[in-house]
């Protein structure tokens, strides 16, 4: 933070630098410290927390029951289930596809090469 306040006041025009000062002199000369009346900050105070009160009853949730966890818990393991039974079905499938890949490319090849082809050079 102090390298971007150098860089700032290096690059910055000096009558803005005058200017800048020139306004906090008048704005401490015109803003003084207010100290409040103490009846205005109790009755503030007092306002502020009943509302927070009031909200804090509003936004508590209800405690959840021992079936609604237990279904929440159970609903969780089925979905874990599926997820794990359809990527097991992924791999399945994958894997009999290049089994088939492979028997495909095997049966071409013993059709393809015959004891005559090989001596004809074909």
């Amino acid at each position: 933070m102090k390298l971007i306040d150098t860089i700032y006041q290096l690059l910055k025009p000096k009558e803005l630098n005058e200017d800048l000062q020139m306004f906090e002199i008048k704005m401490q000369y015109i803003l003084k410290p207010v100290k409040p009346n103490a009846r205005y900050v109790y009755s503030l105070r007092r306002n502020l927390n009943q509302r927070y009160k009031e909200l804090e009853l509003q936004l508590k949730q209800p405690k959840h029951t021992v079936l609604q966890t237990g279904l929440l818990i159970f609903g969780g393991i089925i979905g874990s289930l599926f997820v794990v039974l359809t990527g097991l079905r992924g791999v399945i499938s994958v894997i009999g596809m290049v089994g088939l890949i492979i028997n495909r490319y095997k049966r071409y090849s013993r059709e393809n090469l015959t004891p005559t082809s090989i001596i004809q050079g074909s």
